[in-house]
């Protein structure tokens, strides 16, 4: 693999007279098979691909532009002098998807949805009905003893926001003194990755914590009140940037951002959902569901789909090694030597899909 440094210093290796240009801004790669790659340096203004800005390592297609400052970068001739074969052909390179958010919540999640919320409000209208009916007793017996009924169940909402609060700061303690806080001043191109797909969800930058995972590969999405937080354990951050994979890390970004988007983290829905997700595998069919759309999401931010697949087969095996060996096609077709019976058992006990099924949903998705 070769790489080129680009930017406006004179010991980068493409140097650009453009004062819009950071003076190191981005990193050409060239694979063995011409496979070109494009890396934004944590630069001032940007790079763009067809005219949108890029987060974390790009794969280009043939007919790609690249800009970089007010400068159109000429990458196909960088390749093809840089080759002595010829540069890949359209079909080896990953590219964009025609993937959007107006479809992005996925069919099993709206279809659990309907009968997790229509059992919620069958739930609490009954409750409803026997609170009126507590407070037309109530009143039976006086002025007094109806506010003593309506001071008891604002007491309750009450305690709830309160004790809710005192779990935001507990946790709040543990992140700040044993995780460290990511934003523009620490760790800068991750906090980078995450505010620009939060702006393009149109939603507030959550919070983001690294914390030590002792040999734990995951992340979480953890919403208190009205408090967005992405938790990142270390051992993953390790496993896709020692690879130099920027992508796959926005994948799982993306990843949980989209729990955050889907409304799976607000704390009054979950509340409202809280009686339907205790029905016996209503709830694990219910949560599966919304993790095969928070996988969707996730794909529309990276907008590269061998990326989106190999971030998750990564986070399951756990390999720096074999990570970028993976065969995907043939990941798949395990898919089809699982044992049903058992299978559909595992499944109906589990709050997360198998990873066989999450792959080829994505698959399916970006067709």
């Amino acid at each position: 693999m070769k790489q080129f440094t680009i930017g406006r210093a004179r010991d980068v290796d493409i140097v650009i007279n453009d004062t819009f240009v950071s003076r190191k801004h981005a990193i050409l790669r060239i694979s063995d098979k011409g496979l070109a790659s494009i890396i934004d340096l944590n630069s001032k203004t940007g790079v763009y691909v067809n005219g949108r800005k890029i987060t974390g390592e790009y794969f280009l297609k043939p007919n790609d532009v690249v800009r970089i400052g007010k400068t159109t970068l000429p990458w196909q001739s960088i390749v093809k002098n840089n080759l002595s074969t010829q540069y890949y052909s359209d079909e080896d390179a990953p590219r964009p998807l025609n993937v959007n958010l107006s479809n992005f919540r996925h069919p099993k999640e709206k279809f659990y949805s309907v009968i997790i919320y229509t059992i919620s409000t069958v739930i609490y209208l009954n409750i409803l009905s026997f609170i009126i009916f507590s407070f037309i007793l109530s009143a039976k017996f006086g002025y007094e003893f109806l506010l003593l009924q309506i001071g008891h169940y604002l007491l309750i909402i009450g305690l709830i926001v309160f004790v809710s609060w005192l779990i935001w700061l507990y946790y709040k303690a543990i992140w700040f003194g044993n995780a460290i806080h990511v934003n523009s001043k620490q760790y800068p191109k991750i906090y980078n990755i995450v505010k620009q797909q939060s702006s393009k969800l149109g939603i507030k930058t959550p919070e983001i914590f690294i914390y030590n995972g002792n040999g734990v590969i995951n992340a979480f999405a953890i919403k208190i009140l009205s408090k967005k937080n992405i938790l990142l354990l270390g051992e993953l951050v390790d496993l896709m940037l020692e690879r130099g994979k920027y992508d796959e890390l926005a994948m799982v970004i993306g990843h949980e951002l989209g729990h955050h988007y889907a409304g799976h983290t607000d704390f009054w829905l979950n509340l409202f959902k809280l009686p339907s997700k205790k029905i016996p595998f209503l709830g694990p069919a219910y949560s599966r569901a919304c993790e095969l759309t928070a996988d969707r999401v996730g794909l529309i931010m990276v907008e590269n789909l061998k990326a989106a697949q190999n971030a998750l087969i990564s986070t399951m095996i756990g390999s720096k090694v074999l990570s970028d060996n993976t065969n995907i096609k043939a990941f798949m077709m395990q898919e089809h030597e699982i044992p049903a019976l058992m299978g559909f058992i595992h499944k109906i006990f589990s709050n997360y899909p198998r990873m066989t099924k999450r792959i080829i949903e994505l698959q399916r998705f970006s067709i």
